[in-house]
């Protein structure tokens, strides 16, 4: 009696390190499936800036040097097309601050 007990034991322990075993390959899986999906996003978003920078032209009117635009423009913001974001100070033209 004791030894079937002790068997049945065992049986019921292998059965709940089979079903812990499982579960954990389930989440295990769901984790990847979730990080898979957060990179092939992220992979978009890439290709997405890419193809906007490869749409970005700045065209200067004539030589001179880049003096700060009327508002300051953070990193990351999008600007509009025609949207001053520098201005162009002829050479020789620029005057220090006093």
């Amino acid at each position: 009696m004791k030894l079937e007990a002790e068997v049945e034991l065992a049986q019921l322990k292998s059965m709940i390190g089979r079903a812990l075993h499982e579960s954990a390959v389930a989440l295990a899986r769901s984790r990847l499936a979730a990080s898979q999906a957060r990179r092939d996003a992220e992979a978009q978003r890439l290709d997405d800036l890419k193809d906007q920078l490869n749409h970005c032209h700045v065209k200067a009117p004539h030589d001179g040097i880049v003096h700060a635009g009327p508002v300051a423009i953070r990193k990351g913001s999008r600007v509009r097309r025609g949207q001053v974001v520098m201005v162009l100070v002829p050479d020789g033209k620029v005057q220090e601050e006093k």
